[in-house]
């Protein structure tokens, strides 16, 4: 039971943290979702749901609109989501096959089922799922076959590019070959080629992404948002790479590649790569340690509280974690008195299983939230409050 009240008061957390940020779902028709899907080389995650599902509702409530959750399924799927209960429902699921709720389907794009899972899961579970789908998505023998055949236009390339990747298998050598030849490509789609295969900083396919040239192209192509997120992303799978085989100056030359080529807080992208690494070392003191000099470089308030939030998610059981999360919460409150520092204080004091000493700053929060008229947050405190009342009868 009370495994069960932690993760409730973390998905709690988790909602407002990226409340807006999440996954993006398709809007047109199933079979317009597939032609899609052929156009960009993507799968079709479905959401296979019933109205009056309760772990349906908490994965819409507070998976879905997951900033994390949302980077990663935005990028490498379409996202559909059916109530099987209606008529459309009914009709897809002569195709489908759902039983039970909810189910989560992985589709190619000829409409072949690839992957299935039932039941509710966590942001981090989600995402595994997420991971183990796309490697059934491996279609590089008919790729290679079509490859040795001859066949060179431009879209087949680009996506043959994009299914290596997805499945982790080596991109390099087809794309070198590949633009050594005359295929009648202009520029701008060389370039794009180039940043489809780029996965790592520490490679050829990096140094000319970043060249001038092939950036500009890029960016007029996408934007500089999109060229500095894969910036961010080729660093950070070098960082991993260099902690998950001991080799310190790849995670120095992701820092330092970084720090050169993305207009990002190079700062921020060390620490975090610092906060990450301790994480999965499951290290609390060095956690600590990089999480005092992040702290420093979050901008707003918020921030801070949902980083704190985080911070104790991820060491549940370290009574120096809780200590420290709980005392710089409190400082927080007591400066600042705001209803986002009231609730962060209380929900920190939730997570450390002091459930009566959060009810004083869960009501200061709701006084104030009444006072402003802001309905979104007298509900969240509301649902908190509740929460609080049956943790202490029980």
């Amino acid at each position: 039971m009370m495994k069960n009240l932690i993760l409730f008061v973390s998905l709690l957390f988790l909602s407002q943290l990226v409340f807006g940020q999440g996954m993006k779902f398709f809007e047109g028709t199933y079979e317009q979702a597939l032609v899609q899907a052929k156009q960009e080389g993507k799968l079709i995650f479905v959401d296979a749901y019933a109205e009056w599902c309760g772990p349906c509702k908490r994965m819409k409530n507070y998976v879905f609109p997951d900033k994390k959750a949302g980077d990663f399924y935005n990028k490498h799927f379409i996202n559909m989501a059916f109530d099987m209960e209606t008529q459309i429902g009914k009709e897809l699921n002569q195709k489908f096959n759902v039983k039970a709720y909810p189910t989560f389907l992985f589709i190619n794009s000829d409409g072949k089922i690839l992957f299935r899972e039932v039941g509710g899961k966590t942001v981090e579970l989600f995402i595994q799922m997420g991971e183990e789908a796309l490697k059934k998505d491996d279609r590089t023998a008919d790729f290679e076959k079509q490859y040795k055949e001859g066949v060179r236009d431009y879209v087949f390339m680009l996506n043959y590019v994009k299914n290596l990747n997805r499945v982790g298998k080596p991109v390099s050598a087809i794309i070198y070959d590949y633009l050594s030849g005359d295929h009648g490509l202009t520029n701008a789609q060389k370039a794009n080629i180039i940043f489809e295969g780029t996965t790592h900083c520490d490679s050829k396919l990096f140094d000319q992404l970043t060249s001038p040239e092939i950036r500009k192209s890029i960016v007029e192509m996408h934007s500089e948002e999109i060229f500095d997120q894969k910036i961010f992303e080729a660093c950070w799978a070098t960082a991993s790479k260099g902690f998950e085989f001991n080799v310190p100056e790849l995670i120095g030359e992701a820092k330092m590649k970084y720090k050169k080529f993305s207009k990002g807080d190079d700062k921020k992208f060390s620490l975090e790569v610092d906060l990450d690494q301790a994480q999965k070392t499951l290290n609390p003191e060095a956690y600590q340690k990089a999480a005092e000099e992040y702290l420093k470089i979050l901008k707003t308030s918020q921030e801070k509280i949902d980083f704190m939030l985080d911070m104790k998610n991820i060491f549940l059981q370290h009574q120096g974690i809780a200590d420290y999360a709980e005392n710089t919460l409190k400082q927080m409150v007591k400066k600042e008195k705001s209803i986002e520092s009231n609730i962060g204080y209380a929900k920190i004091l939730l997570l450390n299983k002091k459930y009566e000493d959060s009810v004083p700053y869960l009501n200061t929060a709701l006084k104030m939230a009444e006072e402003k008229s802001d309905r979104e947050k007298i509900l969240e405190i509301n649902k908190l409050i509740s929460s609080v009342d049956r943790m202490i009868r029980k």
